[in-house]
């Protein structure tokens, strides 16, 4: 095997060496969520700025503890017992832009994003409820 094969065979998104540099971020992130009266914060950047690996990382968090960081393990673990961290790729629902599909892509966010948050909430189950089908006389908000 040669290198290149060895180090995409190991290549981890998480890893240190890839994620160096955001701890100050992530505990800014968490500071804005955690704070009594919870803001928001916008998440803005080129592409492959790392936006995506900065969001998998927060939803994915009390898997990813720190032991450089206390600070950041102590908002991390906070944030774990006060909120669901879900995260849902959109990057599709751009796609259906016909103007008779535009509706039916916020059908599917909808959908996609209850099967994402039951997951989560379950442990990985699969959700009860089923995605409908689609038919032409359907209304798209029946569909959703």
């Amino acid at each position: 095997m040669n290198e290149l094969q060895f180090s995409l065979l190991s290549h981890n998104p998480f890893s240190e060496t890839e994620f160096w540099g955001r701890y100050k971020e992530l505990v800014a992130i968490s500071r804005y969520l955690l704070s009594d009266a919870p803001r928001s914060c916008a998440i803005i950047g080129e592409d492959t700025f790392g936006k995506t690996k900065l969001l998998q990382y927060l939803s994915n968090a009390q898997e990813m503890l720190v032991v450089e960081h206390p600070e950041l393990n102590s908002l991390l673990m906070q944030l774990k017992k006060k909120f669901v961290f879900v995260y849902l790729n959109c990057a599709g629902y751009g796609d259906e832009v016909a103007d008779d599909m535009k509706d039916l892509a916020s059908a599917r966010f909808w959908w996609d994003l209850y099967d994402a948050t039951w997951e989560k909430l379950q442990g990985g189950k699969s959700p009860r409820l089923t995605k409908p089908k689609v038919h032409a006389d359907q209304e798209y908000i029946d569909t959703a």
